[in-house]
């Protein structure tokens, strides 16, 4: 009896698609995938783990021992000095707001003053900026001078008619802290960055047929 029951479940619960639900990643390229390779066989090399003959074809595809233990060592000082400059920022700019519902039209500069005239402590803000269009993605960071200052603007979410936005605003304190001297694309008058045109998808049917 109990058999039956179980069955009758499994047939009534639906199944799940095959990869739904599952979080896809994108492909690595072939430069990430050289620096991903690089890493593990310094760590082998600096471990002094006997290496397989694969393992060492790749130590030599990669320009031989030092070159690959040298690889290694730029790597950990880049990411020491990306540490560093979080840290800075930690310290220098903790509080930070993230600020969505923004119009393509939002510049930093007018996205600072409309938020001045609504909170004083607002030190520096960032209109995010979108490379090919130069126009705002629709985001921004914003940098106060105290704690205070930033419940005063978290407290604004949710209001009509600020920064020309149609929508209500979304405030909200920031998950990640962005270093506010660095530009983002506003304010620099460089050009943005063309991006490289991605070549056309085949349909289905013409893809399996070439396979």
């Amino acid at each position: 009896m109990s058999a039956n029951v179980a069955s009758a479940d499994a047939e009534a619960k639906p199944k799940r698609p095959a990869g739904k639900g599952r979080r896809k990643y994108p492909p690595k390229s072939a430069k990430a995938k050289e620096a991903s390779r690089a890493k593990y066989l310094a760590k082998k090399l600096a471990s002094g783990d006997e290496l397989t003959e694969a393992q060492l074809a790749g130590v030599e595809e990669l320009g031989g021992r030092e070159a690959v233990l040298e690889r290694e060592a730029k790597r950990k000082e880049r990411a020491a000095a990306l540490e560093r400059a979080k840290a800075d920022v930690k310290r220098d700019h903790p509080h930070q707001a993230y600020v969505s519902g923004l119009p393509a039209s939002t510049t930093s500069e007018g996205g600072l003053a409309a938020l001045r005239a609504e909170v004083p402590g607002v030190s520096h803000f960032v209109a995010v900026r979108d490379r090919q269009t130069d126009e705002c993605r629709g985001f921004g960071f914003a940098v106060l001078d105290s704690q205070a200052a930033l419940d005063a603007l978290v407290a604004l979410d949710g209001a009509e008619g600020l920064l020309g936005c149609e929508e209500a605003l979304k405030v909200s304190a920031a998950r990640k802290l962005m270093d506010p001297t660095k530009s983002r694309g506003d304010g620099d008058g460089a050009k943005p960055k063309p991006r490289r045109p991605r070549p056309p998808r085949k349909p289905k049917q013409a893809a399996a047929e070439d396979a």
